[in-house]
């Protein structure tokens, strides 16, 4: 990897690559398409049981939380989210205030530390704090940091690549300091806004795997996929690492330009940096 001096003036501040993917993660992907239609779904009005059901089932659909996958885990996490308060807008604030002060903040504690569901033998299924923080990103609208596996791949390239935030590692595993963490880069960074961060996490999760569905339109995707597997029979798992392959090989990015924008082919650079 380069030295982080050599790197100046090419190597952009991280809000200017949060920027980046704001855009890239426009209108034209499913993702946005998937994010609004959750917002939407947040202001229907129903009964407060079934309504925090509903936009927990359809987080848990479009964000494969796996949450489904436990026996009465999302019904569970409803009656404790209710149990707090059935007002959203002082969950709401309850949620934002945690980030502040998580000692102010108890009864999110114990929501984010409980076990929900249970495992077909009997056993407990552990905690949930994915689907939560996904839940609270929603109803803060998009105030909240998400927990995600894609977040600590990010964050750790974040990292390296700018030593000069003096970031701290993120904990293995679920932990309360994981938003503390995210609370300390969105300030050290000047992007001060989640809904940015995560898009810049989330979407340099997805490129630094390989897992681009959501990321580009179906056009461009498709034509990225025929480049990579050519005639390669390739099983569904191996796919995404034939195309994070092909991403972080230099040479094939005149051949990406053909497909991808320039802020895409900007954004793909910063992905793969150090490599």
């Amino acid at each position: 990897m380069q030295r982080c001096e050599e790197r100046v003036g090419t190597l952009k501040n991280l809000l200017y690559y949060a920027n980046i993917s704001q855009k890239v993660l426009g209108k034209h992907t499913k993702y946005h398409k998937d994010k609004k239609l959750i917002l939407d779904i947040f202001k229907i009005r129903k009964t407060v049981l079934d309504k925090v059901m509903l936009r927990l089932t359809i987080i848990d659909s479009y964000y494969s939380t796996q949450m489904n996958m436990r026996l009465y885990g999302i019904e569970e996490i409803a009656k404790e989210l209710i149990g707090i308060t059935k007002d959203d807008k002082e969950l709401s604030y309850m949620f934002l205030d945690f980030l502040k002060n998580q000692e102010n903040q108890m009864k999110i504690n114990n929501l984010l530390n409980k076990s929900y569901g249970w495992h077909k033998n009997g056993a407990g299924a552990g905690r949930a704090p994915s689907l939560i923080s996904k839940y609270a990103y929603f109803l803060t609208n998009l105030r909240f940091p998400i927990y995600d596996s894609l977040v600590h791949k990010s964050y750790s390239h974040v990292k390296r690549l700018y030593p000069e935030y003096g970031l701290c590692n993120l904990p293995e595993g679920f932990h309360l300091n994981y938003f503390k963490r995210l609370v300390n880069l969105n300030r050290v960074s000047q992007i001060n806004d989640f809904n940015k961060l995560d898009n810049l996490l989330w979407l340099c999760g997805k490129f630094i795997t390989g897992s681009l569905s959501l990321v580009l339109g179906e056009k461009k995707y498709r034509l990225v996929i025929r480049r990579v597997i050519r005639m390669k029979k390739l099983k569904s798992k191996e796919i995404d690492k034939w195309i994070k392959k092909y991403l972080e090989t230099k040479r094939n990015h005149r051949k990406l330009k053909s497909i991808c924008s320039k802020l895409e082919m900007e954004f793909i650079k910063f992905c793969f940096w150090d490599n």
